[in-house]
């Protein structure tokens, strides 16, 4: 039997039945993943996770503030993420 990479999600026996039901179920399937994953593959998946939520802050700040700068956008990400002032 070939082996799976960790990260190749495993297919629902069924189709959930309710939203809650598919909810229970990915948990289950991402679990599942997260085990067969390898360390660096953990520490690779955390860093983009990272890098995502910056780049969100930051097209949140751009939408919100649009008369900032790239520079004031970027400072406020870090400080946001640093969770201490400047």
């Amino acid at each position: 039997m070939p082996q799976r990479r960790a990260t190749e999600p495993e297919t629902c026996s069924a189709e959930a039945e309710t939203p809650r039901a598919a909810a229970i179920e990915a948990e289950r399937i991402r679990r599942e993943i997260f085990r067969r994953m390898t360390p660096t593959e953990k520490l690779e998946a955390a860093s983009r996770l990272w890098t995502s939520a910056r780049e969100l802050k930051a097209a949140a700040l751009r939408a919100t503030h649009p008369d900032w700068t790239e520079e004031q956008i970027w400072k406020e990400v870090r400080r946001a993420f640093l969770l201490r002032p400047d």
